[in-house]
């Protein structure tokens, strides 16, 4: 008999038959700049049904088995990973696990019907507008009260 799926918050670290579903809600390669950009994998980042993010890192010598199933957006049942504790020097989300694929994992996209998982987690705002809104002593329009990770990209002009 399969294992159930399970929730991000009830993995355990390991190699251990563990399955989950998650929608894919990104991923871009994962670069070496110490070595001239050189590729070493993609990383993912995942939602599962309790709105849960978490990261994924799949490395350059399995790329060529997963690279041709990802698409943003898609929902997967995921088994055969690798479960670890976060990196603390690139960290991507709160949650204290991240999955690795490996040579044993099996990704499969499966139906949309198979659980309620938000296409979208998180919204794209400008320095501008972020420092606008924490200007207003006000909440973030849609957040509620509830915990916010927010990631910055600064360019040089």
């Amino acid at each position: 008999m399969e294992a159930p799926y399970v929730p991000f918050a009830l993995l355990k670290s390991g190699r251990l038959n563990q399955r989950l579903v998650a929608r894919l809600l990104r991923f871009w390669p994962a670069r070496n700049i110490k070595k001239g950009g050189q590729l070493m994998g993609v990383d993912l980042l995942l939602l599962d049904e309790k709105s849960t993010l978490m990261q994924g890192s799949i490395h350059v010598h399995h790329l060529p088995v997963f690279q041709s199933l990802l698409v943003e957006g898609s929902l997967y049942a995921i088994s055969g990973f690798e479960v670890t504790r976060s990196s603390t020097r690139f960290k991507l989300t709160d949650f204290h696990m991240s999955i690795r694929f490996t040579a044993d994992t099996a990704m499969v996209r499966v139906e949309q019907s198979l659980c309620n998982i938000p296409t979208e987690h998180f919204r794209f705002r400008s320095y501008d507008q972020l420092l606008a809104l924490g200007n207003t002593n006000s909440e973030l329009p849609g957040m509620g009260v509830q915990r916010m990770l927010i990631h910055l990209r600064i360019e040089r002009y």
